[in-house]
């Protein structure tokens, strides 16, 4: 929850006045957020209040971001880093560009054993509303690029960083 809150923050204050957006869930274990961040991301406005004297209008969902967007994902991104993507497609928020997710969507709920050690188990499936499970698929971006995997991101470019820039140039351009 804490890095939601602070998504929404930076979402709100630093990026609000951009034109774009790249979300990133590489090298992302999962979670617990992705309907939270879909409903900022994906949610459009239906409606506003206005007071008495219409000076005052105040859309609904207060915040939304409706811009052009992209994710990132790769190999490492995992369960909920790959239930976001998938959802993020499928709303028609925009494209996914990198390489597939690591296909490890489960949910699962956990014990502590005698000996401190930390054993999780699998406790419920993740499903299109066809029916189809996420477990095991990935999820296939829209733009397949890969970066090295012995890369150092402070030596080198992030080649799919730079196309997710170069996609949404693209995009903002069409719209012109």
């Amino acid at each position: 929850m804490r890095s939601f809150r602070s998504f929404l923050r930076e979402l709100m204050v630093d990026v609000y006045d951009k034109e774009a957006l790249i979300v990133d869930v590489r090298y992302n274990g999962g979670g617990h957020t992705h309907d939270r961040l879909l409903s900022v991301l994906g949610r459009p406005t239906y409606f506003y209040l206005e007071d008495r004297a219409g000076a005052i209008r105040e859309y609904q969902p207060k915040f939304h971001w409706g811009k052009p967007a992209v994710t990132l994902t790769n190999e490492y991104s995992f369960s909920d880093a790959e239930i976001f993507p998938f959802s993020f497609r499928k709303l028609g928020i925009g494209k996914l560009i990198g390489v597939p997710t690591g296909g490890g969507v489960i949910g699962t709920g956990g014990v502590r054993l005698l000996d401190g050690t930390w054993f999780r188990l699998p406790s419920s499936g993740c499903f299109t509303l066809e029916g189809e499970t996420l477990e095991n698929m990935g999820i296939e971006p829209d733009i397949y690029i890969e970066n090295p995997p012995e890369q150092d991101f402070s030596e080198t470019s992030d080649a799919q960083l730079e196309m997710a820039v170069e996609e949404l140039l693209k995009q903002l351009s069409e719209k012109e």
